[in-house]
């Protein structure tokens, strides 16, 4: 069989072309199994992340609520038997005055564990508009996870 002589310089070519489209092919696939892959994770991350948020935040709107209340008294210690104390230097522990009491109807109980706290209170009765500025810190953690949140916030009541 007589092969002409510009074919016989590119005998490999196909060889080379068909190795480098396949490597090109699978090096697409890993990328796409890699990223998919990432995404999935980071999403459940984030959908967990924004669970423990929401439940912080009905917190936020229960400790608003009370406040806002013509009695304005936050209950405090493990069951609410006392009136909270604003104390800034006080751990969040169930011993502390500045422990808020938080309803277990307030949030999942069975997924999260929440507690709060009452930092300060600041009153301006000489101001043009009289105030008072409530300081609270709030964490809501998932035992399971590990993950939490912690929301430091500022009330202020006219």
């Amino acid at each position: 069989m007589k092969v002409w002589p510009q074919f016989r310089q590119e005998r490999g070519m196909a060889l080379i072309t068909v190795l480098l489209l396949g490597l090109f092919g699978a090096a697409l696939v890993i990328g796409i199994f890699y990223m998919s892959k990432n995404l999935v994770t980071m999403s459940g991350i984030g959908s967990r992340y924004v669970g423990e948020l929401e439940e912080a935040k009905g917190i936020v709107h229960y400790i608003a609520g009370t406040i806002m209340s013509p009695t304005r008294d936050l209950r405090c210690g493990v069951k609410g038997e006392k009136i909270c104390l604003p104390n800034g230097n006080a751990g969040c522990n169930s011993s502390s005055m500045a422990y808020i009491y938080i309803p277990t109807n307030l949030y999942d109980s069975s997924k999260y564990m929440a507690k709060a706290c009452y930092l300060f209170s600041v009153e301006d009765p000489e101001s043009v508009e009289p105030y008072t500025m409530h300081g609270f810190w709030i964490e809501v953690s998932n035992p399971t996870t590990g993950e939490k949140v912690e929301l430091d916030f500022v009330y202020k009541v006219k």
